[in-house]
């Protein structure tokens, strides 16, 4: 036998009732003719399973008489009109154990994924509540199964990721995490303890965050970064496949992955707290550990929070294969300075800070700077979004300041990430530089307006 059957069922507790529903079943081809007649979830009726099992109606009564007797089927009786005359009619419907028996003799290719997925939950709620029983009653240590789970989840997690794999028009580089999200009328003083209006706990990362804003405006795009393999990388895993998003690259690494506790007064003041340890996984370390191809087939890549060697090494590789180069580097990759900054600058396109990522750049460099020094070592456009004092944009030709779009702001977190991708998205279009920024305005505002981490970030079809 190469491989195992992978469903677990359930038995009578009893050694003879186990005894008696195995050989019932598997001694039987009338039986098993029966049972895969009968509907998981709706009721089979009579004339139906005579018709369809291919035995005497005698036997098939037979069986379906000890089926019943043995909890694997349910029956009833109803009343139905036919040709003017009513006649009782008898159905069947299975058992939790009758469900289970179904899903044993039905190639798993053609069951309902639904009824796959309740009858699997079904089955584990069954599972874990014997394990936590049985742990508690012998002493053992629950922990360990639950060790045990969580690897293999993450053994097998590569096959799936390689399925995600699409040609993607963007490759983001950075970071993911997990953001919990709190919304305060005023900040706590010294030892004072303030209650928060509102907690959110959603999937983040600044990267991330604009990875699933690009899909939810239908660019194909991949992920590169790192992923633990904790309790928040299955939650961070388990967002991007569902949106949408190429993980086929990404490195998933025997550590914890990193969470941010995001604090805002009022929608605008915002402080964000990303505890750090050498345990946790951060960013790609090496440029030995991307996947290279994965560029070549881009027409942009973003780079994120990734440490200065890589991000210099990644803005080469793709500036001289001719790819668009979006760096938009995190708070404190800013307070190196623009001297360190410089070889990514040189091969940097459109560099994104905000008016507090400016202010930081400027003061831990060595000389003042002015926008001039940007566009100088070759970057075209330099934007800083401001918050409600709009966006500036410096070129080689002019230097712009866009109105901000009014909105009913509610919760800033995720402003930039939102900003960043509606402005990609627009320079694929084939949008100028001016109006790319408008359209990133507009998707960026109508995300402000909203609450609830990820799920503030708008779909394409509300920019219509």
């Amino acid at each position: 036998m190469s491989e195992l059957w992978p469903w677990i069922i359930p038995l009578p507790a009893k050694t003879n009732e186990q005894y008696q529903v195995l050989t019932s079943i598997f001694s039987s081809r009338v039986t098993t003719s029966i049972i895969k007649c009968i509907k998981l979830y709706d009721k089979t009726y009579q004339r139906e399973i005579i018709e369809t099992a291919g035995f005497s109606k005698k036997a098939v009564l037979n069986v379906l008489s000890k089926l019943v007797r043995f909890n694997i089927l349910s029956e009833g009786t109803e009343r139905v009109e036919r040709n003017g005359r009513k006649y009782w009619v008898k159905w069947y419907t299975p058992t939790f154990l009758g469900r289970w028996l179904i899903l044993l003799l039905t190639p798993i290719e053609k069951i309902d994924r639904e009824d796959l997925k309740e009858v699997l939950n079904n089955l584990f709620n069954l599972y874990a509540i014997s394990l936590a029983r049985l742990c508690l009653k012998l002493n053992i240590d629950f922990n360990q199964y639950y060790v045990s789970l969580n690897k293999a989840y993450f053994n097998e997690l590569p096959k799936v990721l390689m399925n995600t794999k699409k040609c993607c028009s963007v490759v983001v580089f950075g970071s993911s995490a997990l953001d919990y999200i709190i919304l305060l009328d005023e900040f706590p003083e010294s030892n004072e303890v303030r209650i928060g209006k509102e907690i959110s706990i959603s999937p983040g990362g600044s990267s991330a965050n604009v990875a699933v804003a690009l899909s939810r405006l239908k660019v194909p795009t991949a992920f590169i970064g790192k992923i633990g393999t904790d309790d928040v990388g299955r939650v961070v895993i388990k967002s991007l496949i569902d949106e949408g998003v190429d993980l086929s690259s990404v490195i998933i690494e025997n550590k914890r992955t990193p969470y941010a506790i995001v604090v805002i007064k009022n929608g605008f003041d915002k402080r964000i707290i990303v505890p750090l340890s050498d345990n946790m996984c951060l960013s790609i370390s090496s440029p030995s550990e991307i996947n290279w191809s994965i560029i070549d087939e881009a027409r942009l890549i973003y780079i994120g929070e990734v440490f200065i060697e890589v991000a210099s090494a990644l803005s080469s590789y793709a500036k001289s294969k001719g790819k668009i180069v979006v760096y938009r580097p995190s708070t404190p990759f800013l307070n190196i300075g623009f001297e360190r900054l410089k070889p990514v600058f040189e091969n940097t396109d459109i560099f994104i800070t905000n008016k507090y990522g400016w202010s930081l750049i400027c003061k831990s460099s060595c000389r003042q700077l002015k926008y001039d020094d940007f566009i100088n070592v070759g970057i075209k456009y330099l934007i800083i979004t401001k918050g409600s004092e709009g966006v500036d944009i410096a070129t080689e030709n002019y230097v712009k300041t866009f109105p901000s779009i009014k909105a009913n702001i509610i919760d800033t977190s995720y402003a930039g990430d939102v900003f960043s991708a509606g402005l990609i998205k627009a320079i694929l279009d084939g949008r100028s530089i001016d109006e790319a920024i408008h359209y990133a305005s507009r998707v960026s505002a109508i995300a402000i307006s909203r609450t609830g981490g990820r799920s503030k970030i708008p779909l394409l079809e509300e920019l219509a």
